[in-house]
């Protein structure tokens, strides 16, 4: 074999020699950059995984505590409208929340004051009476209209000489009045505890005032009888004509729950 010949032999075997030290290289490199890859896709997978089981447990940690906050709000609403009920029940006779209560009195009303709702309203003032009525008769027109009810409680203090006026002056708020009219009797006192605070209010004088009154009074005027329903129930008073404050609140709750 002749010298040219043998080079370009042992040129081509170092090519092929190159060529494979090349094919290997490739072969290791993309074997580790695949081996890489995957590593990071298995990565990437692992963290998606975590992270999903991560918002799940976050999802139904926040519905759990979504649930609970529904189940607070439904006990919420269901004591709400239990409370409601209850408000309903109880007050469905005593307290029309439409309504509108206007009281024009004297101590009496003043007494009662104190127990008073949001749609009352109270005209009233110690030792007064029908020259009281007459110098609010403006501010009881304004006050009063088509939802209203008026209940005038006065006269104890001057029956005698004003039950006349009282008649004429009712009637003619209950004509020319959009609202029910109503005029609650006077009421009883304690004869025998009276007289040790200087009072001399008699209730013979009372139930002859309340009936002539009852008999001027036209079929527009409506009646409470506070004083029948006080005889029978019975009564406490601190002075013998001013009441304590459960009777005050029974008094109260009696007009309300005779009023239409």
């Amino acid at each position: 074999m002749s010298g040219n010949k043998k080079r370009q032999r042992i040129l081509k075997l170092s090519m092929l020699g190159l060529e494979a030290l090349l094919l290997s290289a490739v072969i290791i490199v993309s074997v580790s950059v695949i081996n890489n890859i995957n590593s990071v896709r298995n990565n990437i997978n692992n963290k998606i995984i975590t992270e999903n089981q991560a918002n799940d447990n976050s999802n139904e940690t926040n519905e759990s505590h979504s649930n609970g906050d529904n189940g607070e709000e439904s006990d919420n609403n269901a004591a709400v409208l239990s409370v409601n009920a209850a408000v309903v029940s109880a007050g469905a006779d005593t307290n029309d929340l439409n309504r509108h209560y206007i009281f024009v009195g004297d101590s009496r009303y003043v007494g009662m004051k104190k127990y008073s709702q949001s749609n009352d309203t109270f005209i009233a003032k110690n030792g007064e009476g029908y020259a009281f009525l007459i110098e609010n008769l403006t501010l009881i027109q304004n006050s009063a209209d088509k939802d209203s009810v008026l209940i005038i409680g006065l006269g104890v203090n001057d029956y005698a000489r004003n039950y006349k006026n009282y008649i004429q002056i009712v009637n003619e708020l209950a004509i020319s009045l959009q609202c029910p009219v109503y005029y609650m009797l006077i009421n009883p006192v304690d004869e025998e505890k009276e007289i040790q605070y200087g009072y001399t209010v008699y209730n013979e004088q009372i139930d002859k005032y309340n009936k002539l009154m009852q008999e001027g009074f036209d079929s527009s005027v409506r009646i409470i009888d506070t004083n029948s329903y006080l005889k029978s129930t019975g009564f406490n008073t601190v002075d013998g004509l001013h009441y304590d404050d459960s009777t005050y609140k029974k008094i109260y709750d009696y007009i309300k729950s005779n009023v239409l």
